[in-house]
Protein backbone atom coordinates (compact mmCIF):
# COMPACT_ATOMS: atom_id res chain seq x y z
CA UNK A 1 0.00 0.00 0.00
CA UNK A 2 2.97 2.39 0.89
CA UNK A 3 4.52 2.03 -2.82
CA UNK A 4 1.03 2.65 -4.17
CA UNK A 5 0.76 5.82 -2.09
CA UNK A 6 4.58 6.49 -2.59
CA UNK A 7 3.99 6.60 -6.93
CA UNK A 8 0.46 8.95 -6.28
CA UNK A 9 3.12 11.04 -4.61
CA UNK A 10 5.70 10.81 -7.24
CA UNK A 11 3.03 11.29 -10.11
CA UNK A 12 1.22 14.43 -8.27
CA UNK A 13 4.64 16.02 -7.99
CA UNK A 14 5.56 15.44 -11.77
CA UNK A 15 2.26 16.94 -13.26
CA UNK A 16 2.24 19.64 -10.98
CA UNK A 17 6.09 20.38 -11.82
CA UNK A 18 5.47 19.87 -15.85
CA UNK A 19 2.26 22.35 -15.18
CA UNK A 20 4.98 24.67 -14.24
CA UNK A 21 7.30 24.71 -16.67
CA UNK A 22 4.41 24.80 -19.42
CA UNK A 23 3.19 28.44 -17.55
CA UNK A 24 6.98 29.60 -17.82
CA UNK A 25 7.19 29.17 -21.32
CA UNK A 26 3.59 30.82 -21.87
CA UNK A 27 5.12 34.51 -19.71
CA UNK A 28 7.03 35.99 -22.57
CA UNK A 29 6.85 39.07 -23.50
CA UNK A 30 4.26 40.21 -26.24
CA UNK A 31 3.68 44.02 -27.25
CA UNK A 32 3.96 46.53 -30.54
CA UNK A 33 4.90 49.50 -29.31
CA UNK A 34 5.27 52.54 -32.00
CA UNK A 35 7.70 55.55 -31.30
CA UNK A 36 7.56 59.19 -33.78
CA UNK A 37 9.98 61.85 -33.90
CA UNK A 38 8.54 65.07 -36.26
CA UNK A 39 11.34 67.38 -37.29
CA UNK A 40 11.50 70.98 -39.61
CA UNK A 41 9.03 74.17 -39.39
CA UNK A 42 6.42 72.38 -40.16
CA UNK A 43 7.55 68.90 -38.59
CA UNK A 44 7.62 67.67 -42.28
CA UNK A 45 9.92 65.55 -41.70
CA UNK A 46 9.07 61.92 -40.13
CA UNK A 47 10.90 59.07 -38.99
CA UNK A 48 9.01 56.29 -36.97
CA UNK A 49 9.43 53.01 -35.86
CA UNK A 50 6.80 50.19 -35.22
CA UNK A 51 7.97 47.23 -33.37
CA UNK A 52 6.69 44.10 -32.41
CA UNK A 53 7.98 41.91 -29.42
CA UNK A 54 7.27 38.09 -29.18
CA UNK A 55 9.19 36.84 -26.27
CA UNK A 56 12.86 37.83 -26.82
CA UNK A 57 12.61 38.54 -30.71
CA UNK A 58 12.22 41.88 -32.24
CA UNK A 59 10.54 42.49 -35.61
CA UNK A 60 9.29 45.89 -37.26
CA UNK A 61 9.33 48.34 -39.51
CA UNK A 62 11.94 51.59 -39.14
CA UNK A 63 11.48 54.59 -41.95
CA UNK A 64 12.92 57.75 -41.76
CA UNK A 65 11.11 59.98 -44.50
CA UNK A 66 12.53 63.46 -44.67
CA UNK A 67 10.42 66.30 -46.50
CA UNK A 68 11.77 66.02 -50.17
CA UNK A 69 14.27 63.94 -49.54
CA UNK A 70 15.45 60.46 -50.25
CA UNK A 71 13.71 58.32 -47.92
CA UNK A 72 14.99 54.99 -45.73
CA UNK A 73 12.44 52.52 -45.48
CA UNK A 74 13.20 49.39 -44.31
CA UNK A 75 12.50 46.48 -41.31
CA UNK A 76 14.02 45.66 -38.68
CA UNK A 77 15.01 41.70 -37.12
CA UNK A 78 16.88 41.35 -33.55
CA UNK A 79 16.65 40.42 -29.93
CA UNK A 80 15.90 42.18 -26.87
CA UNK A 81 17.42 41.61 -23.42
CA UNK A 82 16.15 43.74 -20.63
CA UNK A 83 15.70 47.35 -22.27
CA UNK A 84 18.15 46.98 -25.27
CA UNK A 85 17.48 45.69 -28.58
CA UNK A 86 20.29 44.23 -30.67
CA UNK A 87 18.91 44.27 -34.51
CA UNK A 88 19.65 44.30 -38.16
CA UNK A 89 18.05 47.16 -40.11
CA UNK A 90 17.58 46.48 -43.53
CA UNK A 91 16.65 48.98 -46.15
CA UNK A 92 16.26 50.70 -48.77
CA UNK A 93 17.42 54.55 -50.09
CA UNK A 94 17.79 55.64 -53.40
CA UNK A 95 17.07 52.73 -54.77
CA UNK A 96 20.03 51.06 -53.44
CA UNK A 97 19.23 48.39 -50.66
CA UNK A 98 21.54 48.38 -47.62
CA UNK A 99 21.70 46.71 -43.74
CA UNK A 100 23.05 48.24 -40.78
CA UNK A 101 23.52 46.89 -37.21
CA UNK A 102 21.73 48.97 -34.64
CA UNK A 103 21.38 49.40 -30.91
CA UNK A 104 18.18 50.34 -29.63
CA UNK A 105 17.38 51.18 -25.83
CA UNK A 106 13.86 51.51 -24.81
CA UNK A 107 13.71 54.19 -21.75
CA UNK A 108 9.73 54.30 -20.40
CA UNK A 109 7.73 56.42 -22.87
CA UNK A 110 10.44 56.86 -25.77
CA UNK A 111 13.46 54.88 -27.54
CA UNK A 112 17.10 55.71 -28.34
CA UNK A 113 19.02 54.86 -30.97
CA UNK A 114 22.78 54.24 -30.66
CA UNK A 115 24.51 56.64 -33.06
CA UNK A 116 28.03 57.96 -33.57
CA UNK A 117 29.54 59.96 -36.68
CA UNK A 118 29.77 57.25 -39.76
CA UNK A 119 32.15 56.98 -42.98
CA UNK A 120 31.80 54.85 -45.79
CA UNK A 121 33.98 52.12 -47.27
CA UNK A 122 34.39 51.14 -51.38
CA UNK A 123 30.78 48.88 -51.41
CA UNK A 124 28.80 51.81 -49.75
CA UNK A 125 28.82 50.16 -46.27
CA UNK A 126 28.71 52.16 -43.49
CA UNK A 127 31.23 52.43 -40.99
CA UNK A 128 30.81 53.76 -37.39
CA UNK A 129 33.79 54.83 -35.12
CA UNK A 130 32.54 52.64 -31.79
CA UNK A 131 34.45 54.69 -29.31
CA UNK A 132 31.90 57.37 -30.33
CA UNK A 133 28.58 55.65 -29.45
CA UNK A 134 26.28 57.29 -27.19
CA UNK A 135 22.52 56.56 -27.29
CA UNK A 136 20.97 60.27 -28.68
CA UNK A 137 18.61 59.52 -31.21
CA UNK A 138 15.26 60.20 -29.83
CA UNK A 139 11.75 58.49 -30.80
CA UNK A 140 8.35 59.42 -28.99
CA UNK A 141 5.72 56.49 -28.36
CA UNK A 142 2.75 56.94 -29.84
CA UNK A 143 0.03 55.14 -29.99
CA UNK A 144 0.04 52.17 -32.87
CA UNK A 145 -3.69 52.96 -33.84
Amino acid sequence: MRIYILALIILLFNSCTNHEIKETKQTGRNEKLCFLLTQGLQNEDSTYLHIQIEDTLVTGIYNDIPYEKDASIGTINGTVKDSIINCVYTYTQEGIESTENQVWKLNGDHILLRTAPASYDEQGNILYDSSKFEFNFRLNKVSCN
